[in-house]
């Protein structure tokens, strides 16, 4: 029976208007409760959307656990490749080709490609599949606007679902609009969709429609048009009561009440037929009306998915195809099922059967999926990649058949094909079951075991699941530890240390485990042990012991062994165990001993990693002319290799140089690229890096008051991130709540504990503007003297800040103290060290804080020198939009015109007596009168000391007011 298109006109207009009106790519997530009409809106969509000129790419998953990685982007993308000729297809894939080809392999044969080799299984790759089909759409897109309908995104597999993240991101300012449908209920939700659903709910392009039941209204005017003619109210009333104005619920009302001879009187009275309470009840009334011998053959069709083949149904239940065929025809009359094709059909609706697999019992289920799993092998479906999923799913589901190593074999073996496939979420899945497989095992194989969770925790990895990669192979090491198991042990604890150390967590066992691994190997092991120090220096580090000895050890080692690999890595582990400040010299050597290394060295990501490594050093050091060329050559590569993590790195330097530049612009719009990417890519770390630099460019534009509500709840949320606390105590500060910041202080505790990390210099340099401001001097001291040790490096948050010279926070630290002449020598050395860096930002406050400090002095040159600063400062505090800067400018020009020391005006005309200008010359240039420039005259003469003009024109020039010559 085909449900009228009735009450979802609003819903429909509203979807038409977003289409009509959108300048940029839209998702639009539509729920609802099953048989709610979210399969018909999009039906109804996609017929007004083509009429108006959209191409329509539809797909829709069926309730099938055993569906390939990737099914919903296949069907949506074969829609294209039947409506396009050769030569436009080779156009639009571009370099793209043979990536778009691992899930659509029609590819390969229409473009006459080679044949596919095996994928790259790296976290990369995956990056550039996803890049490759949004590449490919964007292009279609150019040519005529795209809509793309997903059905059930709740039964999408996680690499499917990865997929729409990427491309929800960077579909922006495209022509591009995407519905996805699922349902409501968030027990129906796997992990890997409840996850996607919180970061899409982030983004801003998309938006949530959910859909409701039909109104009273609506429900009466869906009976109408069903039955024909008009239906009495207490019958509207009842079903509409009932059904809750489920659209489906309704439509089986109908049938079941056509069924039990509806008649004419019932449109004018009441009903006569019972209508169970609840739509599932509905449908296994009429389940039940079917015949025992063909609702028992429907029962084993459920076995095989929404979707199934008259073959496969007939080998499994045991009978023949002819007979088989009998019995569905009396399902097909009551639109149980619906023919696909003369040999393959389709349940009418997924519930019926979800009702049908759900009162299947268990011994039944367990011995139906062995004989399918046993049909698929027959039929050579082992040898079929696109079928290894299927097999692997009847043999988990009938494990408990006892063939738990036939479960375990086809996982792991699905596994490797999903993982061939890019669809390394499906891969942790099928290793994960195949673990659960082998729990049931009287004498599990421990062998096994190691190895299956070592290849999990890999695939666990690649998929971005880096919490659940690290549990998995500690637990693996501990397995190879408890049997002795020395080179596996080795394997596992540097995999599990790799893992730590993107998490950026330490863990209490960590360096127990490296012990344990190394008094296993023997002196002739060099690479090995040179691995193991060199991973075991990370766990030092993380966990706040000395580090060095043990990576001097790794190196080495590491280059008596010969091996560049070897050392290569030992080298990249340096970089993160050197994470001190004070070590940054050391790490800077490191780096660029790692970039000649890699040269001539394949893969990509290994040259990309060195330069990551080059760029962390080079900030620190202050180099940043060469840190923007590496990052030019970061990103170039990056872009080329379609390397996530090398393009993430690139993207927060850049914003940390735009904000140090004072690109406020700049900086904010690559900003809240990066962030959007976060909700993508689950890479730690990234919506952290948005917040940090968007607090810094608001406290530099004096707005942090606008934003303070958004700080608070990131605090909240980060259960009280070290690095947090003091950004709140800095917000404190700044909007005028000094008890709170004190008490914030108070609760951070001696400052002399803070761990020496590359956090480090960021919490010190918020710190000590907030202990200046509240002449807490026992803390300055502290701060100054954590401080020191880094004079003559440039403050930095890796990757997200650039703070400026470390000379210009102890300058004014030791201007607190009251210790002048360290204060004047380290004032100097920061505004050489930011001006050369072109560091616009820390130069124009350290200026002008150097100004404050120099209107203390009584000597003439101080005074003039702090009114060179303070016109230098005021010029960037406008020219940057510095709006505190410039209210503390206020304050110290209002102070210095006070105190009789020279004004910014008195500055100008000093600067124009030393260019040779006369009073009248000087009145003209400053259009004032020539009473006024007299008067400023006799002002400077007595404020410097001198008697006349040319004394005063040759001071001018002695301290640097005018150019010379």
């Amino acid at each position: 029976m085909s449900t009228p298109f009735v009450g979802r006109q609003r819903e429909l207009s509203l979807l038409l208007a977003a289409l009509d009106e959108q300048a940029d790519g839209s998702l639009f997530a539509v729920s609802g409760e099953p048989g709610i009409g979210k399969t018909r809106l999009m039906l109804e969509l996609a017929r007004a959307a083509q009429a108006g000129g959209r191409i329509v790419l539809r797909s829709q998953m069926l309730e099938d656990p055993a569906a390939p990685p990737f099914l919903a982007w296949t069907l949506a993308l074969r829609e294209y490749l039947q409506s396009c000729d050769d030569e436009q297809l080779r156009a639009d894939l571009g370099s793209g080709a043979l990536d778009v080809a691992n899930i659509v392999p029609e590819v390969v044969d229409r473009l006459a490609l080679r044949a596919l080799e095996p994928t790259d299984h790296s976290a990369a790759a995956s990056y550039q599949l996803a890049d490759s089909v949004t590449r490919l759409l964007v292009s279609v897109s150019r040519r005529q606007p795209l809509l793309l309908l997903f059905d059930n995104l709740h039964l999408h597999d996680p690499s499917s679902l990865a997929l729409l993240e990427y491309f929800a991101i960077n579909m922006s300012a495209c022509r591009i609009a995407v519905v996805g449908a699922y349902r409501n209920d968030p027990a129906e939700h796997p992990p890997a969709f409840r996850r996607m659903l919180e970061r899409l709910g982030r983004m801003p392009n998309v938006q949530r429609l959910a859909l409701t039941g039909l109104s009273r209204d609506e429900v009466a005017d869906l009976l109408h048009v069903t039955l024909g003619h008009g239906v009495a109210a207490t019958v509207v009333e009842s079903i509409h009561t009932r059904s809750d104005g489920n659209p489906l619920f309704v439509t089986e009302a109908i049938g079941m009440l056509t069924r039990g001879h509806w008649s004419s009187a019932m449109s004018r009275s009441g009903l006569q037929v019972a209508i169970p309470g609840s739509l599932q009840a509905l449908i296994h009334s009429r389940l039940t009306a079917l015949p025992e011998p063909c609702l028992r053959l429907l029962s084993v069709a459920a076995i095989l998915g929404r979707e199934f083949d008259l073959l496969a149904l007939a080998d499994v239940a045991g009978t023949s195809p002819r007979a088989a065929s009998t019995l569905l025809a009396q399902a097909l009359s009551t639109e149980v099922i619906r023919p696909i094709t003369a040999t393959r059909y389709l349940f009418h609706h997924a519930l019926f059967r979800e009702v049908l697999y759900s009162e299947l019992g268990m011994p039944r289920r367990v011995a139906l999926h062995q004989k399918a799993a046993l049909h698929l092998e027959r039929r050579g479906a082992g040898d079929a990649g696109d079928q290894l999923a299927q097999l692997a799913h009847h043999h988990f589901e009938s494990v408990q058949a006892g063939r738990w190593q036939d479960a375990v074999h086809h996982c792991c073996r699905a596994a490797q094909a999903a993982a061939a496939r890019r669809a390394f979420g499906e891969a942790a899945l099928q290793y994960d079951r195949a673990i659960q497989a082998m729990e049931l095992a009287e004498e599990p194989d421990p062998s096994q075991r190691f190895e299956v969770l070592m290849s999990l925790g890999d695939a666990q990895r690649l998929a971005g699941q880096f919490t659940d990669a690290s549990d998995t192979l500690l637990e693996a090491a501990v397995l190879a530890h408890r049997h002795r198991w020395q080179e596996r042990l080795a394997e596992a604890v540097i995999g599990f240390q790799i893992i730590r150390g993107v998490l950026g967590v330490s863990h209490v066992a960590s360096v127990a485990l490296h012990q344990a691994a190394l008094e296993g190997l023997t002196d002739a092991d060099v690479a090995s042990k040179a691995r193991l120090l060199a991973s075991r220096s990370i766990a030092e580090r993380q966990l706040g012991l000395d580090s060095d000895a043990t990576l001097h050890q790794a190196l080495n080692l590491a280059r008596r062994s010969d091996d560049r690999e070897v050392l290569l890595s030992c080298l990249h582990c340096g970089l993160w165990s050197l994470a001190d400040p004070l070590l940054n010299t050391e790490r800077l050597a490191h780096a660029r001993e790692a970039l000649v290394l890699v040269e001539d060295m394949d893969p990509a990501e290994l040259r990309a990693e060195a330069l990551i490594g080059l760029v962390y050093a080079l900030g620190p050091a202050g180099l940043i002319d060469e840190l923007e060329s590496s990052l030019l050559k970061l990103e170039d590569q990056a872009q080329r290799e379609r390397l996530q993590h090398a393009a993430n790195v690139a993207a927060g330097f850049q914003v940390a140089v735009a904000i140090f530049r004072g690109q406020w612009d700049e900086a904010v719009a690559q900003a809240g690229r990066g962030y959007h990417q976060a909700a993508q890519q689950r890479v730690l770390g990234l919506e952290g890096r948005f917040g940090f630099q968007m607090f810094t460019v608001e406290r530099a534009r004096g707005r942090l008051g606008q934003i303070a509500p958004l700080f608070r709840h990131i605090l909240a949320t980060h259960q009280g991130s070290r690095l947090w606390e003091p950004g709140l105590i800095v917000l404190h500060f700044e909007l005028g709540d000094h008890d709170a910041a004190r008490a914030a202080l108070a609760r951070l505790g001696p400052l002399q504990a803070l761990p020496r990390d590359d956090m480090l210099l960021t919490v010190a340099a918020w710190l000590s503007d907030v202990c200046i401001g509240l002449h807490d001097l026992p803390r300055c001291r502290a701060l100054y003297e954590l401080l020191l040790p880094y004079r003559g490096q440039n403050a930095t948050l890796q990757g997200m800040l650039l703070h400026g010279a470390v000379s210009g926070y102890l300058a004014e630290l030791a201007a607190a103290l009251r210790r002048p002449r360290e204060a004047r020598q380290l004032f100097d050395e920061a505004v050489t060290m930011n001006a050369a860096m072109g560091a616009a930002v820390p130069l124009a406050q350290v200026r002008a804080r150097f100004a404050g400090f120099l209107l203390e002095s009584q000597h003439p040159e101080d005074q003039v020198l702090s009114a060179r600063l303070l016109a230098q400062a005021r010029a960037a505090a406008r020219e940057l939009e510095l709006a505190p800067l410039s209210r503390y400018l206020d304050e110290l020009e209002a102070g210095a015109g006070q105190a009789g020391r020279l004004t910014a005006r008195e500055l100008e005309v000093l600067g124009l007596i030393a260019a040779g200008a006369s009073n009248k010359r000087i009145a003209e240039t400053l259009f004032v009168s020539h009473s006024t420039v007299a008067t400023h005259v006799r002002s400077i003469l007595r404020k410097i000391g001198v008697a006349n003009r040319t004394e005063a024109a040759a001071f001018a020039r002695s301290h640097g007011l005018v150019e010379s010559g």
